[in-house]
């Protein structure tokens, strides 16, 4: 009655027919023989929490955690985490920033969340090579357009493989004056913008056909853990599978790291791994993801 109905001990006795001292000593001795246990819990469904232990175990400025159902796919949870992370970065926007930008569905996600304002002066670029002859919205064209007409900015695309088959084939197009333009451009960003992926079987990468288990193995042996804009890294966040990157159009991991403001959209329990290498790495400044997922990586 004490706990459950939350009875006061003067009511409980009146009722039961006995005085408030002896209540309260049966009170305290279900207490002390474990009949009745109480237990404080940290709130760990508080998403406040969540950001909190977040920034604070992998030391990153700021988080964004959100709330989502226990029946919710994948996709629903990604569409949050993204569009929540639009809207709080576009806050943070003067409109003269130049934003590089990855390309897949949740960056595709992330632009949709942004609100419309002319931001003139802006300009997105993006800042690794395609998947060419791929179909579907998620392709970097596609997404660096939403984000431009999002702020009615210009933008550069890379016309560009993401892999080529040889380091001197990527040496020789990442020499090219038009490519070198683009990747200079995301190389001086103030803002970059990007997700993660696994390297495995079910990575968008490996479904596009982009990379093969050749590859995988490769980073398999070196211990890669995640990969961001076609570039392996391990559980510390060193880029790894230099062979892989080598054959990349892309602005490199250190190059990403250079960028003052970095944000990571990120969430499934399949890319936990990724996720806490790309932390401990330093590559995102601003993270955010989904309750689910958070809970995983503070375990």
């Amino acid at each position: 009655m004490y706990y459950i109905d939350q009875l006061n001990q003067d009511a409980i006795a009146r009722r039961v027919g006995m005085s408030r001292q002896s209540v309260s000593r049966l009170l305290g001795q279900a207490m002390t023989e474990g009949i009745v246990h109480i237990e404080v819990r940290p709130p760990a469904q508080s998403v406040v929490w969540l950001e909190d232990e977040l920034s604070r175990r992998y030391r990153i400025p700021e988080v964004r955690v959100v709330e989502t159902d226990e029946e919710s796919s994948l996709a629903e949870r990604t569409r949050l985490a993204a569009r929540a992370a639009a809207r709080m970065i576009a806050g943070r926007l003067d409109g003269s920033e130049r934003v590089a930008v990855a390309w897949g569905r949740t960056i595709l996600e992330f632009a949709y969340g942004l609100p419309r304002t002319a931001h003139n002066q802006m300009l997105v670029v993006q800042m690794n090579g395609s998947a060419l002859g791929a179909s579907g919205s998620g392709r970097p064209e596609s997404v660096a357009t939403v984000m431009a007409e999002a702020w009615s900015c210009d933008q550069l695309t890379l016309s560009a493989p993401l892999y080529v088959d040889t380091p001197e084939i990527r040496e020789i197009l990442a020499g090219d004056t038009g490519m070198r333009r683009v990747l200079d451009a995301a190389r001086r960003a103030d803002v970059a913008v990007f997700s993660l992926d696994t390297p495995s079987i079910d990575s968008g990468l490996y479904k596009a056909g982009l990379i093969v288990d050749r590859d995988l193995d490769a980073g398999r042996r070196d211990g890669a853990v995640g990969e961001i804009c076609g570039q392996f890294y391990d559980a510390d966040g060193r880029p790894c599978t230099l062979e892989l990157s080598a054959r990349c159009i892309s602005i490199t991991l250190d190059e990403l790291a250079r960028i003052p403001t970095r944000v990571c959209v990120a969430v499934g329990e399949k890319k936990i791994g990724a996720i806490q290498g790309a932390l401990s790495g330093g590559y995102a400044t601003f993270f955010a993801t989904d309750a689910a997922t958070a809970e995983l990586l503070l375990r």
